[in-house]
């Protein structure tokens, strides 16, 4: 029986995702959130198909920062109402201070 690469399971999941993406199933799923899911199903602690080392150990990082620059792509970027909110609570709700480190 060949052996199989884990590199060539990785480029499946890869090619896969956004194909399992794109099926209409009512609500849309991010190609990012299935990519996370599948790659938790078939790394170490689920299935056990592809384990972390040799050459997948420093490309974790990279698929890190991958995964986390798609995802902040796949965000609406048409309104802040969220960003001046967020410059706008601290000014209503101003911390309190500590009772602790009271002079």
């Amino acid at each position: 029986m060949p052996t199989r690469h884990p590199i060539f399971v990785v480029i499946a999941v890869a090619v896969v995702a956004p194909l399992l993406a794109e099926i209409p199933i009512g609500v849309r799923v991010p190609t990012v959130v299935l990519e996370v899911v599948l790659g938790i199903l078939i790394g170490p602690h689920v299935l056990g198909v592809v384990q972390s080392d040799g050459f997948l150990s420093p490309m974790q990082h990279i698929g890190t920062a991958a995964v986390l620059f798609m995802a902040g792509m796949e965000g609406e970027s048409g309104s802040s109402d969220h960003l001046r909110m967020s410059f706008r609570l601290p000014i209503l709700f101003p911390r309190a201070p500590d009772p602790r480190h009271s002079v």
